[in-house]
């Protein structure tokens, strides 16, 4: 019989991931395993979270697109290209957009861009697991910049220009963030200065922009003064932007210098026909599914900003302290310091059976915080809320 190690050595190290086998893994397992009634409170899928989609009109997209013929255009066709920019990004030039299946491949396309192995990107801590993962697959090591729980998860713009060294290709910035919730707005000049300074690339991952819950909440990397003068990146997706996750296409808007912008592009386009990645069908789809997506935005903006008003009860009611977010699909539960967060998910899960996730799995710096999704159905939320009060309540 052959050992772990034995067979570890037969495949790469980068991708020997692990499930970590936490005391709330095990207990998530345990309980989903026993099919044991519970309140999820972590579900980020939206095509499985209750919203009302214009099915009808979605098939009926589907029908007049799923048989066209095939269009091989490595960075994706043009007309696709051109819908995006005359609905998000007025001015902006069509040949300086980059489609793909998912804003994870795009990474990946813009890592194998700018880095060699053994560069460096600067991404944000608290932020999303999946970068760990594209760096290792890529060869790039991921160096974590501190947000400021107290300044509203702003970046610590000291932390991060000590963090750039001579081997740094990019920083990346998510806003909304995923899970703090936090928009950029005031760190831009600061951001490209620092750029612009050590010539590096600036990725704004702004798939959860349509859910600002205020329009005055940050802005686009796009629309900050001084963009232009460094290579810039700016994300999205139909996968928050239509909540849309099937139909697997994301976007980079490119822009800076003129040389620079050109010459991103063409080797952009060189990667990408490597994968042909876009299905030609979604692409035909585009212009209709944008036009649609106002309606999906309203009906999540509408589940978000409820599900907050729940949460924001429990203020009253118990000693957990709910931090409402700027933007996006995630929320924030600051827990009382008498046990970890890791132990606080545990307990609910056990003593409460409702599931939330333990900011650790983000790279939460302090104790305490857990993480719940506002896709949550409203009524499984209220009670999920109500279960978390009574525990804490009762521990306390």
């Amino acid at each position: 019989m052959n050992t772990d190690d034995e067979l570890d050595r037969r495949f790469s190290e980068k991708s020997a991931w692990r499930e970590a086998r936490t005391p709330w893994n095990l207990a998530v397992a345990a309980l989903r395993d026993a099919a044991t009634p519970h309140w999820d409170l972590t579900q980020t899928n939206p095509t499985d979270a209750e919203l009302p989609y214009p099915v009808e009109a979605l098939m009926e997209i589907a029908r007049q697109t799923s048989a066209l013929p095939y269009d091989p255009a490595p960075l994706g066709t043009a007309s696709a290209r051109r819908s995006l920019v005359d609905r998000l990004a007025a001015g902006h030039d069509p040949d300086d957009v980059c489609l793909a299946a998912s804003t994870s491949e795009l990474y990946r396309f813009l890592l194998d861009l700018l880095c060699d192995a053994g560069d460096n990107i600067l991404v944000p801590a608290p932020g999303y697991p999946l970068f760990d993962m594209i760096g290792d697959l890529n060869g790039v090591e991921l160096r974590f910049y501190p947000l400021l729980e107290a300044d509203g998860w702003s970046i610590d713009l000291d932390a991060l220009e000590a963090a750039v060294d001579s081997r740094t290709r990019a920083i990346i910035v998510v806003t909304p963030n995923n899970p703090t919730g936090s928009c950029i707005d005031h760190e831009w000049p600061a951001l490209i200065e620092l750029c612009l300074a050590q010539q590096l690339t600036l990725i704004s991952d702004e798939v959860f922009a349509p859910y600002r819950f205020r329009p005055t909440d940050g802005g686009s990397l796009l629309d900050a003064a001084g963009a232009e003068q460094i290579l810039h990146v700016a994300l999205g997706g139909l996968s928050k932007y239509a909540a849309l996750p099937g139909h697997k296409l994301s976007w980079a808007f490119v822009g800076g210098p003129t040389a620079l912008r050109r010459t991103a592009m063409r080797r952009l386009e060189t990667i990408a026909d490597t994968f042909l990645s876009p299905s030609s069908s979604v692409q035909a789809a585009l212009p209709a599914l944008l036009d649609l997506a106002p309606e999906m935005q309203r009906a999540i903006r509408g589940r978000c900003l409820e599900n907050l008003s729940q949460m924001e009860s429990l203020a009253a009611t118990s000693a957990v302290t709910p931090l409402r977010p700027t933007g996006g699909w995630s929320a924030l539960l600051k827990m009382p310091r008498i046990l970890d967060d890791e132990a606080w998910g545990v307990r609910l899960l056990t003593e409460a059976r409702v599931v939330l996730q333990p900011g650790s799995l983000y790279r939460f710096g302090g104790p305490g915080f857990l993480v719940a999704s506002l896709l949550t159905p409203t009524e499984r939320w209220r009670e999920g809320m109500s279960r978390i009060s009574a525990v804490v309540d009762r521990f306390g």
